[in-house]
Parts: C-alpha cells; sequence; structure tokens
C-alpha cells in the first residue's frame, strides 16, 4: 500500500538540457513510498512496516511569455532539474532534484489573469527529492 505527501509552492526554477526555462510560477509534487508489511517472531504478531520504493512526481507551471522555452520543454522525457520553494527563494524549504518530462503539455492562458501565457508541464523525479531549509 502507497504512502504519500504533497508539497507545493508558487516560485522556483527548472532547467531542461542545462538551459533555464522561464520562472516556475506554480509547482506540485507528491512523494510516495510503496510500503511492505509483515510479521516477524520479535513483533509479537504485531504488523511491522517497511518502506521500500520511494518516488516523486509532480507538475510545475511555467510563464510562458519570458521567451525562454526550448525544445526540450516540447518533448516526452526530456531530462532536467527543479529547484522549487515552499515559501520564497530566501526563506522556507528548498526542494532539489532530478527530473524527467512525462507530459509536456501546451502553453494556454493563466485563468487567474486571464492574460498570461503559462505552461503546465508533468514531471516524474530521478532519485531524490532533496528539501533543505533556508536561513
Amino acid at each position: 500500500m502507497p504512502t504519500a505527501t504533497r508539497v507545493n509552492g508558487t516560485t522556483g526554477t527548472a532547467s531542461l538540457d542545462g538551459t533555464e526555462l522561464s520562472s516556475v510560477t506554480a509547482w506540485s509534487a507528491d512523494l510516495t513510498s510503496d510500503i511492505e508489511t509483515g510479521a516477524h517472531s520479535g513483533s509479537s504478531g504485531w504488523e511491522e512496516a517497511t518502506p521500500t520504493v520511494k518516488k516523486w512526481s509532480g507538475t510545475m507551471t511555467i510563464d510562458a511569455d519570458e521567451g525562454k522555452m526550448n525544445s526540450a520543454a516540447h518533448t516526452a522525457w526530456a531530462a532536467g532539474t527543479i529547484v522549487a520553494f515552499v515559501g520564497t527563494a530566501t526563506t522556507g524549504v528548498t526542494y532539489t532534484g532530478n527530473m524527467y518530462i512525462t507530459s509536456p503539455g501546451s502553453p494556454g492562458v493563466d485563468i487567474a489573469t486571464g492574460a498570461k501565457l503559462v505552461h503546465e508541464i508533468a514531471f516524474t523525479g530521478s532519485g531524490p527529492l532533496t528539501p533543505s531549509p533556508l536561513i
């Protein structure tokens, strides 16, 4: 049975093929772990749980008006990195990890502003999504 934790924020950066994309204006990531359960002789019959495979995936919305879109942003399985902030770039927690684009999406109009062109991209993590507190 998998367990899940969601983290999200409204600022960050992302790069694909070494080129920084436009500003990340929203992001979310689901961190999950498969759980194996069982009992052993020392558990007095109580079930014990052990996390096994850990994984993360999510979406990010980038500002498509900034002109930094590269062809990799439109390609499924393009490799990149994401640095996402809970809080701001100077306070809160930073999450950093390597990712692959799983759904490049397409540009659209930001419903909140009605004018800004945004691009929503889905990704899956490769390795850990590492949190680090900012001072």
